[in-house]
């Protein structure tokens, strides 16, 4: 069985490909150096939380940031801000869809509680092109039975 943050990654990554304005191959759980293909989106754990809710169960949460890349030369500013908030909106929608993350499988011990999907930031930067980017702050919370792992 895979550890339990990649099985979250590509359980995050899944979701993500079922959005139709979103091209399955531009879609990364890395920091990827090159964006070539638009609208790109990168998942990058960022973090995590632990916090002891008995003698034996741990909540952790998990967090990622979910970053959206649209290039603003291809359709100009204005359309470029349109297609970046669609897509931020279809991004959260499907997470909220499913906070449970139905039909995952984590390792033993380990329980799904939630997710969530907040704060969000939009920016500009530089990265082989003129991209605007919105960023989603995600995490996952887990509750882990550590007489089980």
């Amino acid at each position: 069985m895979a550890e339990a943050s990649t099985t979250l990654i590509n359980k995050i990554k899944t979701i993500l490909q079922g959005i139709s304005n979103l091209n399955s191959d531009a879609i990364y759980t890395y920091e990827t150096a090159e964006i070539t293909k638009f609208p790109s989106v990168t998942i990058v754990e960022t973090g995590n939380e632990a916090e002891f809710e008995t003698n034996i169960d741990n909540k952790r949460i998990y967090k990622y940031n979910i970053r959206i890349y649209v290039e603003k030369s291809q359709s100009g500013d204005d359309q470029s801000e349109k297609d970046l908030r669609q897509i931020r909106d279809q991004i959260i929608d499907e997470l909220d869809k499913d906070p449970y993350f139905s039909g995952i499988s984590l390792p033993t011990g380990y329980s799904m509680i939630s997710t969530r999907a907040a704060p969000m930031r939009f920016g500009y930067i530089e990265r082989g092109g003129d991209l605007r980017v919105a960023e989603i702050e995600f995490e996952i919370i887990i509750l882990v039975d550590t007489s089980l792992i």
